[in-house]
């Protein structure tokens, strides 16, 4: 048997269960060894393995959504990393912590829930990589930095020192050249081609193509032991546009 040495990912935000059909559509025509999400509903686990036909699947809960005006449904909010590689280790850690364990969600303040850092080591051929998966702190003015994505920034950099993840992707609501995307390059290589100038679906994000940011990104350590190719933007699964790449380790 040839030994796998890369790993083909797909980082997205599905906004809970909205696109569905879409990302079914999408999948049946991929195959990925490893998805990380962000905005999963904790209910549509099943369907998301079955989607991505993937064995493992790991979950980390942020929010209770309930009542807000763009989802019919509640339930459970987090991220997720789905995979076909065997995980040796996981866990997650959060940086921004509320009183609840899972508060509920107030959609009269998009930071009412917690920020969660999800973390897997995964096996490819006979390396082990680690991947991770957040959905950062938002911010309401044109993606401008304000002091609570300070804050909650340099309380996510002190998981990272921890954890140390090889490959870090998700919805980091830091658009590409701000000031808080200049603190997270001077540590990480954000792998996403400069020539993407969005990644609102222009069809889909309530926006519809009005503001453009690329707030979704794909880190690995400068220097680390990573390489990520073949990026390519992936529009029409849901109303931020998903990325897929090759993951190969180098060492």
């Amino acid at each position: 048997m040839i030994e796998q040495t890369t790993a083909k990912i797909l980082a997205l935000n599905i906004e809970g269960h909205k696109h569905l059909p879409e990302i079914e559509e999408f999948a049946s025509q991929k195959s990925f060894d490893v998805v990380e999400l962000c905005e999963v509903f904790e209910e549509n686990i099943p369907t998301l393995l079955k989607i991505f036909n993937s064995a493992h699947v790991l979950f980390a809960p942020a929010m209770y959504l309930q009542g807000h005006p763009s989802f019919d449904r509640e339930g459970v909010m987090g991220v997720a990393i789905l995979s076909n590689l065997p995980v040796v280790h996981s866990g997650y850690e959060y940086y921004v912590k509320h009183d609840k364990d899972i508060p509920v969600y107030d959609h009269r303040n998009p930071n009412s829930s917690n920020r969660v850092l999800l973390w897997a080591d995964l096996q490819i051929g006979s390396e082990l990589i680690r991947v991770a998966v957040t959905h950062f702190t938002w911010t309401p003015v044109n993606g401008e930095a304000n002091d609570t994505q300070r804050r909650d920034l340099g309380e996510l950099f002190k998981k990272l020192d921890v954890i140390d993840p090889d490959f870090l992707g998700g919805d980091f609501n830091l658009p590409s050249g701000g000031e808080l995307h200049k603190l997270l390059t001077a540590r990480y290589r954000d792998n996403v081609p400069e020539a993407i100038t969005s990644t609102l679906d222009p069809n889909i994000h309530r926006t519809r193509g009005s503001v453009r940011l690329v707030v979704d990104h794909l880190f690995t350590k400068i220097n680390g032991r990573i390489m990520v190719s073949g990026v390519e933007q992936i529009f029409g699964v849901s109303d931020h546009t998903g990325f897929t790449a090759t993951l190969t380790p180098t060492a």
